[in-house]
């Protein structure tokens, strides 16, 4: 899941992103919803909230 995290981050700081960061974290953001609670999931929530504005 780092690895993950670690290429949006580098995605979302890109000019030129090769995806739609935005969309992929929301995605990334409904699956870790439905996996339940646990410290990485809540971290990894909150990071991606940056990402999603």
């Amino acid at each position: 899941m780092q690895a993950e995290l670690d290429t949006l981050k580098a995605q979302a700081a890109s000019p030129r992103p090769k995806w739609p960061v935005g969309a992929v974290a929301g995605s990334v953001r409904t699956i870790l919803e439905g996996a339940g609670g646990g410290v990485l999931t809540e971290a990894a929530l909150g990071w991606l909230a940056t990402l999603g504005g």
